[in-house]
């Protein structure tokens, strides 16, 4: 059975954040995702840090505003079902169309009670159904499939915890990438892979709106 333990903060952005191209990322480096808001409730930016412990940060880029840790284990492995039982995040790929990715995944739900959200992974992008039934997908561009799949559902379970609404990632521009440490300066570095479009969805797993511009 694969399990992971994520360790994720949010921050508010107190600080100036440089964004820049991938090009000189380091093992220590730290997955994040940034997040600017374009309507609803949540005003400010926000910067959600994803590591596999406490450790504490080289270079904090604000105020911290929320923290967790959670148990993300993959769905399609057929180990000890108890892990299954007790995850709060279930992930791995699915397959055929989206009706019957969303499907799937809601099943997921019914039968895993303590799971906040189940997340299925395909080619060019990923589905997620939330606890609270709202299904989203994700449009995510080449080369950033690998960072994105890893962080995804850990994502929607901390902005969800810390209390922010799921409605407001609908317009956002929402960034992957890493954090660099202090020595990339003053300001903290973001390296982003490329910009994800979350897209609302109907029961069949259909958008209900283009992506955001």
């Amino acid at each position: 059975m694969t399990e992971r333990i994520v360790h994720t903060r949010l921050f508010g952005l107190d600080r100036a954040l440089c964004v820049a191209r991938p090009g000189r990322g380091t093992a220590g480096d730290v997955a994040a995702v940034l997040v600017i808001p374009r309507g609803g409730t949540t005003r400010e930016p926000r910067l959600a840090l994803f590591t596999a412990s406490e450790a504490a940060l080289p270079a904090p880029p604000g105020r911290l505003r929320a923290a967790d840790a959670h148990t993300v284990v993959r769905h399609d492995d057929s180990g000890d079902g108890r892990r299954l039982e007790t995850a709060d995040v279930l992930a791995g790929p699915v397959g055929g169309p989206p009706s019957a990715a969303t499907a799937r995944l809601g099943a997921l739900l019914h039968r895993y009670p303590g799971c906040g959200v189940a997340v299925g992974h395909t080619r060019g992008g990923s589905l997620a159904v939330l606890r609270s039934g709202r299904t989203v997908r994700a449009a995510v561009p080449p080369g950033a499939e690998d960072l994105w799949r890893e962080v995804y559902g850990s994502f929607l379970y901390c902005w969800t915890a810390a209390g922010l609404p799921a409605d407001d990632l609908d317009r956002a521009i929402v960034v992957p990438g890493r954090l660099h440490g202090a020595d990339s300066g003053p300001a903290c570095l973001l390296e982003a892979v490329g910009r994800v479009e979350l897209i609302p969805s109907a029961p069949d797993g259909t958008a209900v709106r283009g992506a955001a511009s």
